[in-house]
């Protein structure tokens, strides 16, 4: 292998994307879609709840499904039959999307007013209405409850004049975490929308599509209403597997520099003739992790150290990255191997090596990090005081840092002592046992702590490394920064 195809493969590792969320108006390119086999079932118009944790692809998705360019790849790819639908957002996670409402609208509507109206009206736009309905989303609550029968004969007309054509229109709601101010208020309107979607199952032709956070998913509040369940048992969880991971950089080395990509998959004699069905890639690189662990070695080296002790790239990569729910996102993923090819000194017989993978884990580390900071600003409260606390670690070893730094009674002062997005109840005093096991169960929840079988507590490395949490052989923290 000459250095030539190992500098060209650390070039396009630097250039990796950075993968920000996706918006409504920027949608992805077709030819940048990576489609992961467990996320077929996610782009189903008849599948009404997808779930998936930051980065793990909800907006993509459903910015995929608005555009029609990128709906007909996903179509083609999972045989989905897409041709003859049309999604529309109603709520997203940017303003002045075409039909959609933005959180100041609902916002104008009186609290009275029942939040599955309030979407039913917010819908009403989408459906380009044949008879003249008001303007703003207010009135048309006003005159949602004053005309019921109307507006039912209205979206049943609708549904009926779709299926006729023999289309359908799946209705989009993103990003429901800026449905509100407030947690209650969030889950208020959340819950209206899910009592719409099960009811408007009914229908042939028109369907509502959520996509959701884990942490809403699994209030216990929110699914309490009458055949809940028929809605919760069919949603679809959003995860990506290390080999879609590493089909996704696959992906985009083949963008980047086909032939010294197809010189590293030759060299490990990978059959490049016979190309996958949804992606311009050796079938046998999507499919296998074997055939995908000796190419990743070839660009990585055999080894994380001098010998087999420390692990091996292929595998040591995804699960130093992984949270307690052993979930990787794919921005983390990327992050990690664009820092590492940056590392310096580059090595000189592979494309990057172990310690500028270290350092990617380091980094992403720090960069999961601040993005959990800003969905739940608490959690560094509940770190900080566990800096230097070699995990995995007995449960009161941590309650007697988190006691001594009275990070309960810090809580509930920024909290106003209110429930959380998780039901934390921290009512109690700041040694109060059960406060701080529910603080812990919290954090378990969004997959930042875990309890092992012996009882001990750990923190995966890509939120221990940069909190300044030790482990025995694991990779070294940065130096002391503020979270």
């Amino acid at each position: 292998m000459t250095d030539g195809v190992h500098e060209a493969i650390r070039r396009a590792l630097q250039a990796l994307p950075a993968l920000a969320a996706t918006a409504p108006g920027r949608p992805p390119q077709p030819h940048e879609i990576f489609f992961p086999e467990d996320h077929a079932r996610a782009v189903d118009p008849e599948t009404a709840l997808v779930v998936g944790n930051r980065g793990m692809g909800k907006s993509f998705w459903a910015n995929a499904l608005a555009h029609a360019d990128t709906r007909d790849a996903v179509s083609g790819a999972y045989e989905r039959n897409l041709e003859r639908v049309e999604a529309r957002f109603v709520f997203a996670s940017a303003e002045g999307v075409e039909h959609a409402v933005s959180k100041a609208e609902l916002d104008s509507v009186p609290n009275e007013a029942p939040p599955e109206v309030v979407w039913r009206a917010a819908i009403l736009p989408a459906l380009e209405p044949e008879t003249e309905v008001p303007r703003t989303l207010e009135k048309r609550v006003a005159w949602i409850q004053s005309h019921p029968e109307e507006q039912a004969e209205l979206f049943r007309n609708h549904d009926r004049k779709l299926a006729g054509a023999n289309r359908r229109l799946v209705l989009l709601f993103d990003a429901l975490d800026q449905l509100a101010d407030t947690w209650p208020a969030i889950q208020r309107r959340t819950e209206g929308l899910l009592k719409l979607a099960l009811a408007m199952q009914s229908y042939r032709a028109i369907r509502i599509k959520i996509f959701m956070r884990p942490d809403q998913f699994e209030s216990p509040d929110l699914f309490r209403f009458p055949d809940a369940s028929k809605i919760k048992s069919g949603a679809v969880r959003l995860t990506w597997r290390a080999m879609d991971l590493y089909g996704l950089l696959f992906l985009w080395l083949q963008r980047e520099c086909q032939a010294n990509f197809l010189t590293l998959c030759k060299a490990e004699k990978i059959n490049i003739d016979r190309n996958d069905r949804r992606h311009p890639l050796p079938s046998e690189i999507v499919h296998s992790e074997e055939s995908q662990r000796r190419v990743f070695h070839r660009i990585a080296g055999p080894y994380m150290g001098k010998n087999e002790k420390r692990g091996f790239p292929y595998t040591w990569l995804p699960v130093h990255l992984a949270d307690a729910r052993r979930e990787v996102a794919p921005r983390t993923f990327l992050h990690a191997l664009r820092v590492a090819a940056h590392h310096r000194p580059a090595p000189t017989n592979t494309a990057i090596d172990y310690s500028g993978i270290q350092e990617g884990v380091r980094k992403a580390s720090e960069q999961r990090l601040s993005e959990l900071q800003e969905d739940y600003p608490w959690v560094s409260r509940a770190l900080e005081p566990l800096r230097g606390l070699q995990v995995p670690s007995e449960p009161d070893a941590i309650f007697r840092r988190w006691v001594e730094a009275n990070v309960i009674g810090e809580l509930k002062k920024s909290q106003g002592g209110a429930k959380g997005p998780l039901g934390v109840d921290l009512e109690g005093q700041p040694d109060d046992r059960h406060s701080l096991e529910k603080l812990r169960e919290n954090l378990e929840a969004i997959g930042v702590m875990e309890r092992r079988a012996n009882g001990k507590v750990d923190i995966p490395d890509i939120f221990r490394v940069q909190a300044g949490i030790l482990r025995k052989g694991g990779v070294t923290p940065q130096q002391r920064r503020r979270l």
